[in-house]
């Protein structure tokens, strides 16, 4: 089979009669019917434990074995390199605190802004009880990690590198051969959390060089059920957290605690046959890339998207706002249409969720069994959404390089007796005052403040805060610039910056203008790095400055 037969695909699922389109894959998918009923098989035909000589024991080892052997397949690896837990995040913690047994005080872990909580919060418990330091890898403007930074922060002192696979609030996909060849040239290993990943793409395992790589099922087809995999040599020399008798071979099952959840292993067992049977990860990828294009291109041009361009480096997970559309509305008006998304603020993402500053966003997962026709579907009440906004701000165009900037609302200091800047300027629009990447911004262009004088360059901050709030934020962390206050958002609307931030309303965006004397923009950065955009305005606008020259 060489691509998915969507009709026929559905017709194995009685959620997907036609009467609800689900686009909420990245917190779970539908179910094909033949999962269930194994389910309910395992329960009548192998319920008990593995151990005994009589046919029903023998049953149980049988689901066992086979869900061993299928997860085996599907991941690339080999049998005893396979380990079942709960769910993802209680085998990170079970894997995690026993690696805590073959590290000390001092020991470093890396993890990465990508990362979903599951695989951040059982490092930082650990390093409670360890003294350990656990440190943050960046990710650059467009959501991808940041690899320099990662080589930074290497050491000799790293043992263990955690990242996303796939990022599971935007869909960024992580070079994971290149991060387990840099962890192990320091003596670290490497360890995914490939829950986004494994859902869209086919695994081989030992050939990307991760050392322990975790997913789930209920992501692909399958039941609640948390699938590890550990390099073979890595997983024997871990002493495991396990009641006395319970054996140690396979290596895997060694951190499997208690009975086995037989019956949760014959459904995964059902869903990975279900995937094969349909073509395999290969077809399923080549076809949710077919309908990750058809929703970019039906998107309407309002919409304000986080993380990649394209269908290039992601899984079809996008995050996404609406001009003058509060997210909680919007999915109710899709749900009201037929249509199942999922809005929220930091989607266990906190570290991209503080980079990016969001607010609250629209949350896209496509899954294979998804059509073109549900996709044009979405994207038209989107479209209809963003057209028929309720209460949007009237605003121009967003000004681009050679538009004239509203002079008339900057500060008269600023202008020289015709009207014109005294020296060219950088206003940066901020969303607020106060917030984690508003104030590290605010910070940075301070500490640099200095160099922007000294270059013959105006600096100003604008947000929509009062201005006994700019007052209250400048003196808190002594800021050396001017802060404008647009409550009226009169300056922001006429330089095109609003933007929607769900449940806190229409606020300036994060863009950087540059502008020469006469008012008119030289260059504008939508700014995602903050403190980057800091040292690029600087560089441009010294540039600019030295050509026009101040008065």
């Amino acid at each position: 089979m060489t691509g998915v037969d969507v009709d026929a695909v559905r017709a194995r699922f009685s959620a997907l009669n036609g009467s609800f389109a689900f686009f909420d894959a990245p917190g779970g998918t539908q179910v094909p019917d033949e999962v269930g009923d194994a389910i309910a098989r395992t329960m009548r035909q192998a319920s008990g434990n593995v151990g005994a000589v009589y046919p029903a024991s023998k049953a149980v080892e049988a689901v066992a074995n086979e869900a061993r052997q299928l997860a085996a397949q599907f991941a690339g690896a080999s049998v005893d390199e396979v380990i079942f837990g709960a769910n993802m995040t209680s085998l990170n913690f079970t894997l995690s605190r026993t690696f805590g047994r073959t590290l000390k005080a001092g020991d470093e872990i890396l993890v990465t802004r990508l990362d979903h909580d599951a695989n951040v919060a059982p490092w930082l418990e650990l390093a409670k009880d360890k003294n350990l330091m656990v440190r943050h890898v960046d990710v650059l403007s467009d959501t991808t990690l940041d690899f320099d930074d990662l080589q930074a922060k290497l050491s000799d002192r790293t043992r263990a590198v955690a990242f996303p696979w796939a990022a599971n609030s935007v869909g960024t996909i992580t070079d994971a051969r290149r991060v387990a060849d840099l962890a192990h040239q320091v003596g670290a290993i490497a360890w995914a959390d490939a829950v986004q990943y494994a859902p869209h793409l086919p695994m081989d395992l030992p050939a990307v060089g991760v050392d322990v790589v975790l997913f789930s099922a209920y992501k692909f087809c399958g039941p609640h059920l948390g699938i590890g995999y550990g390099r073979r040599d890595l997983l024997e020399s871990w002493a495991p957290y396990k009641a006395r008798p319970a054996p140690l071979h396979p290596a895997g099952a060694r951190f499997e605690t208690g009975s086995m959840p037989i019956e949760t292993l014959g459904g995964f067992s059902a869903a990975i046959r279900y995937l094969t049977s349909i073509g395999g990860m290969n077809a399923i990828a080549a076809w949710e890339k077919e309908l990750a294009s058809r929703f970019l291109a039906g998107l309407p041009e309002e919409t304000i998207r986080y993380g990649l361009a394209s269908t290039e480096g992601r899984v079809p997970i996008f995050l996404l706002n609406l001009p003058g559309v509060p997210p909680a509305d919007a999915v109710l008006r899709l749900a009201e249409h037929g249509i199942g998304v999922w809005s929220g603020t930091n989607y266990y993402s906190l570290g991209l969720y503080e980079r990016l500053a969001w607010g609250e966003a629209i949350r896209v997962g496509i899954a294979h069994y998804n059509t073109l026709d549900e996709i044009d579907k979405l994207t038209e009440v989107l479209t209809s959404l963003a057209r028929h906004a309720p209460g949007r701000k009237s605003q121009s165009p967003q000004l681009g390089p050679g538009d004239m900037f509203p002079l008339d609302l900057l500060p008269d200091d600023l202008k020289d007796n015709a009207g014109a800047l005294e020296r060219p300027a950088v206003v940066y629009f901020y969303p607020k005052d106060g917030t984690d990447t508003c104030t590290r911004q605010a910070v940075e262009f301070s500490r640099r403040a200095p160099q922007f004088f000294e270059a013959g360059l105006a600096l100003v901050g604008a947000s929509v805060d009062t201005a006994d709030s700019h007052r209250e934020f400048a003196e808190e962390h002594g800021l050396s610039f001017t802060l404008l206050s647009d409550e009226d958002q009169r300056l922001a609307a006429a330089a095109g910056v609003l933007r929607d931030y769900g449940e806190y309303g229409t606020l300036a965006g994060r863009v950087t203008f540059l502008l020469d004397r006469s008012g008119h923009v030289s260059q504008v950065w939508e700014v995602e790095d903050v403190i980057a955009n800091v040292a690029d305005v600087l560089t441009a606008g010294a540039k600019l400055a030295a050509t026009e020259g101040s008065k």
